[in-house]
């Protein structure tokens, strides 16, 4: 649902814990209730071959992250045949900590019955989390489990070495862009924002990661340097790159600057400019959406688990954030 990942994948694939490899891209891409129906009802090719492969085998656990779409379409199949198959979701990203679990799919849960589909809200067991003291949101039912800290010998059971296309070295600030697909947000421009961290650091010690899901070409006219290492997850970027010890991670509201510290317990430079941009943009309505109660509560605990307190840092202003910039350079 982000980006391909074939390649990756491929490199998972041949090692000794993994035993098989199966990639869909092509189930519930769809958001509306029609090409939800569609998705649900017609098997493509590319799905066929998928449960051919697993019909004859019996799962006793099924780990997923995205509550609904692909999540729900596998948990019943794989329930046909494996009756006692136990479901665990596991956290990617922030919205299980500061959302409701079930949020957004309670409000269609009757569209996936109807369709024949096992609505995972009645069946999952527990959910797996890498700092379960920062969750914020309520789910008293559900049991959270702590993943506990990734080392490298973890990384290295699963990961061959990999290639860097962009070096790190020499770069003061990564810039996590975000799409914002779906939200109408006019009078906000994040290329604003990129550009006023490259006017602190200069332009070649800046790159900008773009988002899974972006196109480059939306900012046409652009010079900026950009992070190229697109086909390696950002996970293992974080946890094996030892070149991003002194480069600052900032973003608006991306969840990868929170990567390093939740998984490997690393403590990089981290600014986070949601709170700015809502003070900001406090003139339009969709501004509140960058700084909300609950992503407001998750920033404080987090930073609460820094260490050192100054390396996380949440500006409230354009002037504040210039001077903590600058303060690095």
């Amino acid at each position: 649902i982000a980006c391909d990942m074939h390649k990756c994948i491929s490199r998972y694939a041949r090692a000794d814990i993994i035993q098989d490899v199966f990639y869909i891209d092509d189930v519930c891409r769809r958001h509306t209730k029609t090409g939800i129906a569609a998705d649900y009802l017609f098997t493509t090719e590319k799905q066929k071959k998928l449960l051919n492969s697993i019909s004859k085998k019996r799962y006793t656990d099924l780990f997923s992250t995205v509550v609904g779409g692909a999540g729900t379409w596998i948990y019943t199949k794989i329930k046909k045949n494996s009756r006692d198959v136990k479901l665990h979701f596991y956290e990617e990203g922030l919205a299980v900590y500061i959302n409701p679990l079930f949020g957004y799919y309670n409000g269609i849960r009757s569209l996936y019955k109807l369709l024949g589909y096992y609505c995972e809200a009645d069946f999952v067991s527990d959910l797996f989390l890498y700092e379960s003291r920062l969750k914020v949101c309520q789910d008293e039912s559900m049991s959270c489990v702590p993943i506990g800290k990734v080392t490298r010998d973890d990384l290295a059971a699963i990961n061959e070495s990999f290639e860097l296309k962009t070096s790190y070295e020499g770069v003061k600030a990564l810039y996590f862009e975000n799409t914002f697909k779906n939200i109408k947000m006019d009078g906000f421009d994040e290329s604003q924002l990129i550009d006023m961290v490259i006017d602190c650091f200069g332009k070649d010690h800046v790159l900008v990661r773009l988002h899974p899901t972006s196109d480059k070409a939306k900012y046409d006219g652009k010079s900026w340097r950009y992070d190229e290492n697109t086909d390696i997850p950002w996970e293992e970027i974080a946890g094996m790159d030892k070149n991003l010890k002194n480069c600052m991670l900032v973003t608006a509201v991306s969840s990868a600057v929170y990567t390093p510290k939740l998984m490997y317990d690393k403590e990089p430079k981290v600014m986070v400019l949601g709170c700015m941009v809502k003070n900001e943009y406090s003139m339009y309505e969709w501004s509140d959406i960058f700084f909300r109660d609950n992503v407001a509560s998750f920033n404080r605990r987090f930073h609460d688990t820094y260490k050192t307190k100054s390396r996380f840092m949440l500006p409230e202003s354009f002037s504040e954030m210039e001077c903590l910039l600058k303060e690095d350079r």
